[in-house]
């Protein structure tokens, strides 16, 4: 299989093909067989993870309190990156970078968390890894592990969040993710769920084994 760089209309595209909004049916993403409400779903379901990145969030740790609102400085010039099997479009995954000064702004605290250089860190933040099969999501995450570690990146953030993923920790751990805190929140779309958010982080060595 070949992993490359793809447009973004061809992520958004084969995101709402597969419904992937409906992984754990939720009754604001229903399944549907009508194209423009598939695209309208996705475009919904894309709205409510960059609402999820924007927001500001209060971690409380046994030695000091973490509050920001972590993942806004990042870009939001999404690259995409697509696994390809033959010229069929089989995984998706996003990921953009940004420098970090090695004295954090107020909002910035959570970079105490990346070890600093001369001058800068270089943080990256991945998400929407969404694949035809969990073997599938392996294979194209970890080639942009390999991609992107050429642009000297110290660490690596994600997220996972119930309801809104496809996979579960385990398989992130299994990608050389380790979570540093969990969230416990409500779903904004449906009062009745109540939501886990684990964030995430990857550093360069991960896959040295």
């Amino acid at each position: 299989m070949i992993v490359k760089q793809i447009p973004k209309e061809s992520a958004i595209n084969y995101f709402a093909k597969n419904q992937f909004y409906n992984i754990n049916p939720h009754s604001n993403f229903n399944l549907t067989d009508n194209p423009n409400r598939r695209l309208e779903n996705t475009s919904n379901f894309f709205k409510k993870h960059n609402a999820l990145l924007d927001d500001g969030y209060l971690l409380r740790g046994n030695e000091k309190d973490v509050k920001g609102t972590i993942y806004k400085r990042f870009s939001k010039e999404k690259i995409w990156m697509g696994i390809f099997d033959n010229d069929i479009l089989k995984g998706i995954n996003y990921y953009v970078t940004s420098r970090v000064g090695n004295i954090p702004l107020p909002n910035e605290v959570f970079s105490a968390f990346v070890k600093p250089s001369t001058e800068y860190t270089i943080e990256m933040f991945d998400s929407l890894l969404f694949a035809d099969s969990e073997d599938i999501a392996a294979e194209l995450n970890k080639k942009l592990f390999i991609w992107t570690t050429r642009n000297k990146w110290n660490v690596n953030y994600s997220y996972r969040l119930d309801c809104y993923n496809m996979f579960d920790m385990k398989f992130y751990e299994s990608l050389g993710y380790r979570g540093w805190a969990n969230l416990e929140m409500g779903d904004d779309l449906n009062e009745k769920n109540r939501l886990t958010m684990n964030f995430l982080k990857r550093l360069p060595e991960a896959f040295d084994d």
